[in-house]
């Protein structure tokens, strides 16, 4: 065994929180990724200059970073681990604390105590409430009741051919969009040398394909409805 093995350490139980956050991050920003390619987003080869996470762009050629407008706000970083070294450093402690009491809790004997007092305690009975006695018959008016028919279903409406033929040119434009961006993604990832890029390329990736997935049932959707 080398050195770094003799040295090596499994992660704290803070540092997999930490972790745990990081990825629930990612999954927030690639879910909402989605939902704007759907909503006729672009996504861009840019990075923004301060989280580092792909820009999007709308109808109206505005760029808009996901993270630092509703993932990253005051609200979310404060509390973060990820992006906030103070709850990063107070979740170390927290843990730390936990650790420590539950070992002097082992020396002490004092984890014992609740089963002791459990054990001492008599068990108590509850007697059947009044209802739970009565005759399980049912009334003769349940027996009498007929059973309700269920409602006729409305009749469809008419569907407009023109709205239903303009919104199929609409997902198809977009379901070649998205595709030709997962396809970029994808020779990006193949060179890519930085960590944090290849996880966005990968997010970004995941959106595409939940994106084409959505767009495939929207598409078959109006097919037949037409």
């Amino acid at each position: 065994m080398t050195g770094d093995d003799d040295t090596w350490k499994p992660p704290t139980e803070a540092e997999l929180k930490v972790y745990e956050a990081r990825r629930e991050r990612m999954d927030k920003i690639s879910k909402l990724m989605g939902d704007y390619l759907l909503k006729g987003y672009k996504m861009l080869s840019d990075l923004c200059d301060v989280c580092e996470t792909i820009l999007m762009e709308d109808r109206q050629g505005n760029k808009y970073c996901i993270a630092c407008c509703e993932v990253d706000t005051t609200e979310n970083v404060k509390d973060n681990p990820v992006l906030s070294e103070a709850a990063a450093r107070r979740l170390v402690e927290e843990s730390q604390y936990s650790t420590e009491s539950r070992a002097g809790d082992v020396v002490n004997g004092t984890h014992q105590e609740p089963l002791q007092r459990a054990l001492r305690q008599p068990t108590r009975y509850t007697p059947y409430p009044p209802q739970a006695m009565a005759d399980p018959t049912p009334s003769s008016a349940a027996v009498s009741t007929p059973p309700t028919e269920p409602p006729l279903p409305e009749k469809r409406s008419r569907v407009d051919t023109a709205d239903k033929e303009g919104e199929r040119c609409d997902v198809d434009k977009t379901f070649e969009c998205v595709r030709n961006k997962m396809v970029w993604a994808s020779r990006e990832l193949e060179g890519c040398q930085s960590v944090e890029a290849c996880i966005q390329l990968c997010n970004l990736i995941k959106a595409c394909a939940e994106a084409i997935a959505t767009l495939e049932r929207t598409k078959h959707s109006i097919a037949n409805a037409v």
